[in-house]
C-alpha cells in the first residue's frame, strides 16, 4: 500500500511548474500550478460570488456592479494611464461619511455630471442649515447657507454678469459695485440699518462712469419704516461719483430699517 494522500505533507510554496493531479469525470489529469491558476480565474463560480467575507486587498479589473435582477447599478470606467482616484470612507459615530479625490497629482478635482438636462439634487433634512461649505488652507473657514423650514419652493436667480453680491447687512451706503456704465442701466442700492433723526437727511454715494449733470435718473424706494410715505430723493450727478440724498420730509418721524433704492438711468 502506498502513502495516503491525507498523510502527505502540504506544499508550502508551490512553484509555477509544479504538477498536481486533477480528477475530472473519473479521469485523472495533471496540471501545473500555472495552469491551475488560469483555471481558477475562469471558473464559473467567479461569476456568482455570494460572500466576500474575509477578503482583503484590491478587487481587480471590475467593470460594474449589478443588482439581483442583473441590472447595472454602477459602472467602472478607466483611463490609461490612471494616476488619480476616488476614496470613500466610513466614519465613527457622530461623524459624517466622506468622498475624497486622491492620487499622485498635487491638485485633484471632483466632477459630477448629469445626462442631458438632468439636474444635480442635494437633499438634506436639516431644518434650516442644509448646506455648509468649508474652504481655506485646512478647511478652517465655514460658510453656512440658512434657509426657511417651509414646504414652499424658492428660486434664486444669479445675474448674468460678473460682480460681487452684496448682503444688505453689510451695505453701508457706498455702493461701488452698483456702478452705472451706460444709459438705461438699472440696479438696486441697498442701505442697512438706515436711521435718521426726525427731519434729518441721509446721503448715499456710488461710483459711476456714465452719469453726468444732465443725466435723468429715476428712483424708487422700498422697505424700511416710514420710508415710502416720508422720503424724497435728489441726485447730484457728476462723472465718477454721484450723491443720492434722501430727504426726510416729515419733521416728526425718524427713518429706520433696511431700504432698497431702485434706480434707472433714462436715455
Amino acid at each position: 500500500m502506498g502513502i495516503k494522500i491525507s498523510e502527505l505533507l502540504p506544499v508550502a510554496t508551490p512553484a509555477l511548474s509544479d504538477v498536481f493531479p486533477i480528477v475530472q469525470s473519473g479521469v485523472t489529469y495533471k496540471e501545473s500550478f500555472t495552469q491551475l491558476t488560469s483555471l481558477f480565474a475562469t471558473a464559473p463560480v467567479n461569476d456568482n460570488i455570494t460572500s466576500m467575507t474575509g477578503l482583503t486587498g484590491t478587487l481587480k479589473a471590475p467593470t460594474g456592479i449589478e443588482d439581483a435582477d442583473g441590472n447595472l447599478i454602477m459602472e467602472f470606467l478607466s483611463s490609461s494611464p490612471s494616476e488619480n482616484y476616488w476614496a470613500f470612507a466610513n466614519s465613527q459615530a457622530g461623524d459624517g461619511l466622506s468622498v475624497a479625490a486622491k492620487g499622485s497629482d498635487t491638485n485633484v478635482g471632483l466632477g459630477i455630471y448629469t445626462k442631458g438636462i438632468g439636474r444635480i439634487g442635494l437633499v438634506s433634512y436639516n431644518l434650516t442649515a442644509p448646506l455648509v461649505i468649508l474652504n481655506g488652507t485646512s478647511g478652517q473657514h465655514t460658510t453656512s447657507f440658512i434657509m426657511a423650514n417651509t414646504a414652499a419652493s424658492r428660486d434664486v436667480t444669479f445675474p448674468d454678469f460678473t460682480g460681487t453680491i452684496f448682503l444688505t447687512s453689510n451695505a453701508n451706503g457706498t455702493e461701488a459695485a452698483n456702478a452705472v456704465t451706460a444709459s438705461g442701466t438699472a440696479g438696486i442700492i441697498t442701505t442697512s440699518a438706515l436711521t435718521t433723526a426726525a427731519g434729518a437727511n441721509y446721503a448715499i454715494t456710488w461710483t459711476n462712469t456714465f452719469i453726468t449733470t444732465s443725466s435723468i435718473i429715476q428712483l424708487t424706494v422700498m422697505g424700511g419704516t416710514n420710508t415710502t410715505q416720508n422720503l424724497t430723493m435728489v441726485v447730484t450727478a457728476g462723472a465718477g461719483t454721484s450723491t443720492l440724498t434722501i430727504y426726510n420730509i416729515s419733521p416728526a418721524t425718524a427713518l429706520n430699517g433696511t431700504i432698497f433704492i431702485g434706480y434707472q438711468v433714462i436715455p
